[in-house]
């Protein structure tokens, strides 16, 4: 008797901890990651990050954030949770100019909780990339510049006026969308208005994995010229770029 009851609490003991190492092995017991949204709105601060269990087929714990700035105003959006895809680990910051740059960082994992790489630093720009503005020599073109979520935010009335440097002597604006996650679950509309340098491109996109962007704009010459004429269509453009292909997410511009 003493040996059958010792065998049945063996089994009890056994059976539970041999099911859950085949359920690893086999992938069904859920992959866990840290999870928000944020357009703009600080939905990925500390205090408001939650945890997710992934269910299949969603195998990775993404993390992805998209930075742009025009004269240190920025627009952003970030995603973290459970995502379809393969690892990844991409980071890069371009600058259009001495005050504008664009920054998007992606990683996706497939451990408990591994998606923490990207946090609230990532929305300033890296001190290395910063250049003084003091060094820049003025030109006499003068353009709105913001950068906003909403078109009113780069109106007239809204917009700043800034003198160009000599190097970005032409005025650019347009719109574009930037969608994070395989199932764009987050998506970041955006205006902006700038000064450009004269290879300015009147389309911009960035498709990878699990980020999405497209751009369109045009170009002028001719002081405050990037504004919306009244039947809503732009500025003749003065500058249109050749076909470029850049050596990141299949970034191509023209």
């Amino acid at each position: 008797m003493e040996a059958g009851r010792l065998a049945q609490v063996l089994r009890k003991v056994a059976l539970p901890g041999m099911l859950m190492a085949v359920l690893l092995a086999q992938g069904v017991v859920s992959l866990r990651c840290y999870s928000c949204r944020d357009v703009n709105d600080g939905g990925c601060a500390a205090d408001r990050m939650k945890i997710e269990e992934c269910t299949p087929p969603r195998n990775v714990c993404l993390e992805a954030i998209t930075v742009l700035s025009v004269d240190k105003k920025n627009v952003s959006a970030t995603i973290k949770g459970c995502d379809v895809g393969t690892y990844d680990n991409q980071e890069f910051t371009t600058d259009s100019n001495d005050t504008s740059y664009d920054r998007l960082k992606v990683h996706a994992c497939s451990e408990d909780l591994c998606n923490t790489l990207v946090t609230e630093d990532f929305l300033h720009k890296p001190q290395a990339n910063q250049t003084g503005n003091s060094s820049l020599v003025p030109s006499n073109q003068e353009c709105y510049s913001c950068i906003g979520i909403s078109e009113d935010q780069c109106s007239a009335q809204n917009a700043a006026v800034v003198r160009c440097p000599d190097h970005s002597p032409i005025c650019y604006q347009g719109s574009g969308t930037v969608a994070l996650g395989t199932q764009h679950n987050v998506t970041l509309s955006y205006f902006i208005k700038k000064c450009s340098n004269t290879f300015c491109s009147n389309r911009f996109w960035v498709v990878g994995q699990y980020v999405d962007r497209n751009e369109t704009g045009s170009c002028c010459r001719g002081n405050l010229c990037n504004t919306l004429m009244p039947n809503g269509g732009f500025r003749a453009t003065t500058y249109v770029a050749p076909l470029i292909v850049a050596a990141l997410l299949a970034i191509t511009c023209l």
